[in-house]
Parts: structure tokens; sequence; C-alpha cells
């Protein structure tokens, strides 16, 4: 752990103060360059993706955006249900968040065709191509090893196996979600819980810290959607195919760490949609883009055969697999290891006037919540505090262990 001791208010933090300020000033002098979109369309963007998993499934309606904007809009008050061939209609309404949510849980079942079909406020109907549910290909194998990454980097590389004996899954997508313990290293039972400005002197108030600040979860979902396929292979087999990369010395695996890997069998058309999307975003610039024309997904519009959509009705089958890893399970003591750089706060009653020191504490105690308690003034040396990260989990997870989590 590093660890870094200075006065509340001495030259170190001003030193600080004042080369950020230079920073500012250096970063005004650049001229902004604003760019303005010509020629702009606004075309409705569809992020349908059903599985068969039993729940409420949710579908996302928004609108491309200027480069100028900060990001899209979402698509409000349209009408949305997916038909089966069944005469079933699912009907989706929307959340507060903008989100289009299924009124009641259904899951795609096999053999069944589903299509999706969206009104807008603006009487526009748009209309999927009928698709069914893959079959699904479980899980074999979650784990993880100690690896060296092409960058030289030291980590904990998360792979997995899967097997359709059938070859019938071959396109398949990937997404997790991640949950890691955290201790405050510096944690102490007690806190400091008021300040007082008497006689010309700050005097503080103790109480006792909760014991659910010092051991803590934090629960991450992947933002992104990792595809691949084995229609080039011998066998419908993936074997060792990796999914999360994680540095040594980062704080998810400072501990005990759980990853939950889930496995979509997609459609051909939707793979190779996504597929498109991915050689976009691999791109090295945003004015060197891949530029294979218009993105199609299997969404079209039903008034104007010439009106650009973009996305695509996806229904993947899922399978999931859990598992928990300690530090020990993955490297030796050799290895790279997350270190929080805690800096100790200690008040001093020569650098400012006691007024001003007894309002920064209140400043920083109550207000910001930036500092805890690091240890009581006594015989040995004054009182202390330290960044909250250090002394209060809470500051980076929460205190109550998921309903799924073991030790």
């Amino acid at each position: 752990m590093k660890y870094i001791k200075f006065s509340l208010l001495g030259k170190k933090i001003t030193h600080i103060l004042l080369a950020l300020l230079s920073a500012i000033v250096v970063s005004s002098c650049v001229e902004e360059i604003e760019f303005e979109t010509e020629g702009f369309e606004s075309i409705l963007v569809i992020n349908a993706r059903i599985t068969d998993e039993l729940k409420h499934q949710e579908i996302l309606l928004s609108r491309t955006f200027r480069f100028e904007e900060e990001g899209p809009s979402i698509e409000m008050g349209a009408t949305v249900v997916i038909r089966d061939n069944m005469g079933n209609d699912y009907i989706f309404t929307q959340n507060e968040a903008g989100i289009y949510i299924s009124e009641n849980e259904f899951s795609a079942a096999l053999g069944v065709e589903y299509e999706l079909l969206i009104t807008t406020t603006d009487g526009r109907s748009y209309r999927s191509e009928k698709t069914t549910v893959p079959n699904q290909s479980p899980i074999d194998n979650v784990y993880g090893k100690h690896i060296t990454n092409e960058d030289g980097i030291d980590g904990l590389a998360i792979f997995v196996d899967t097997f359709d004996p059938t070859a019938s899954a071959i396109f398949y997508g990937y997404e997790y979600e991640e949950t890691y313990r955290i201790t405050a290293p510096l944690w102490i039972h007690k806190d400091v819980i008021g300040v007082e400005f008497i006689n010309n002197k700050t005097q503080y108030e103790f109480g006792y810290r909760p014991l659910g600040t010092r051991v803590c979860y934090k629960e991450i979902i992947s933002k992104t959607l990792q595809i691949t396929n084995t229609a080039s292979l011998d066998e419908d087999r993936l074997t060792g195919f990796q999914v999360r990369f994680i540095p040594a010395d980062n704080i998810e695996i400072a501990e005990r760490y759980s990853i939950l890997l889930r496995q979509f069998v997609q459609s051909r058309a939707a793979h190779g949609f996504y597929q498109t999307l991915e050689d976009f975003s691999e791109s090295e610039s945003l004015f060197q883009q891949i530029q294979p024309g218009f993105i199609t997904g299997n969404i079209r519009s039903e008034n104007n055969p010439n009106e650009l959509v973009l996305g695509i009705f996806d229904i993947s089958s899922v399978s999931s697999k859990r598992i928990f890893l300690d530090r020990s399970d993955i490297f030796d003591r050799f290895a790279p290891k997350y270190e929080p750089t805690c800096a100790e706060i200690i008040p001093s009653d020569l650098l400012l006037p006691p007024r001003d020191i007894f309002e920064r504490l209140q400043l920083i105690l109550f207000e910001l919540d930036t500092f805890v308690l690091l240890r009581e003034p006594s015989p040995f040396g004054p009182i202390a505090f330290v960044s909250r990260q250090c002394g209060d989990c809470t500051a980076l997870g929460e205190s109550t262990p998921p309903v799924y989590w073991v030790d």
C-alpha cells in the first residue's frame, strides 16, 4: 500500500493546486474547434434482443444524434409489440428510464417464429423479419489463469470452453457480471462524528464506525458484447476463448473475485450485424471509419422502403456459469498487486489560524465526506485522518454482500 503523509494545508497540497491551475490556464489557451453536422438525418435506432430466459424482456429505442450533441435521444411514446405465429402478442410499455419492458414475463420458445412491430408517435410503422430462437449450447467450463498479455502486463485472464455436438450453435456472444470484495486497509472502529470550535481550538466528538464500512462488495456489468464463431472450424467447439483480462494490480482481484459469464447463441443475421458494429468500433480514428455503407439489420419501415433503420431484432438462447476466485488461486506473492494510495492528513495550527483549520475540517469530514479518522490524538501523536476509500469501504462498494456471494 502506498502511504503518503502530509499536512492538511501544507506546501505539498499548495504545489498540487498550483500545478492544476497552471494546467487549466494552459488548456484555456488552446483554440477549440467546433464541429457541426451537415445533412443530418434522424434515424430510428432499435436495440431488441429477446432470450429464452423467463423474464421481463427489454427493448431500447433511440435516435441518431448530431456530432455536436451529447448523446442519443430516447424515442418516447412508441407502441411496441412482439407477435408470434401462435397468435400471441407481447406488449411492451415504457418505464421512467425510457426503456420498453414487456408487461408480462415470457421466454422465446423453440420452433416458434417471432416478429417485432413498432409504431412511433408520428404514425410511422416498422416490422422485423420473422425470427426463431437458436438451440441452446451449455457452457462447459469457465476458468481463470495467470497470463502475461501482448503488452507484457501480468494479469488474470478468464476463459470459456463450450461444445455443441449438433454443430447448430456456431455463432456466440458473451457478456459478464463481475463482483469483487473490498477491505478498507486502514479501517478502525472509531470515527469523528462531530467537531466544535471551543477556546480557539478544535474539539472532536468520537463515535463507533459501523462494521459494515470495513468489508464491501462491488458489482460491474460489462458494456459490450464479445462475439466469435466456429464457422471455419472442423467442429462447433470453443476451447480457451478469452472473454476478460484484468491486470494483476487491479483492485478487482486484490482479494476475492467472481464472474457470471453469459453465453448467447445467435442467428447468423444477428452475428453479422454485431460483427459490423465491432468493425466500426475497432477503427483507429473517428475520421478513418470503415465505410461499408449503411449497417443493415432485419427491421424495415412499412411506410417507406427507402427509410433507413438502424438495429436488429435478435433472439438468442442463453446459458450461464459463475465462478469464484481468490487472489491466491491465481497469483504468487511476486505478482504485482493493488496498492492504494492512502494520504494521512494531520491538521496543523501552524499553517493557518485555528478557525480556518476548524472550517476546513468541517468541509472535508462532513460536507465533502472525503476523509475519515485514522488515529485519535494521544501522547504519542496528533489526531490524523485518511482518505475515505482507505478507511471506509462504502466509498467504493456496498456493505451488504450479494445474495449469491460465497466466501
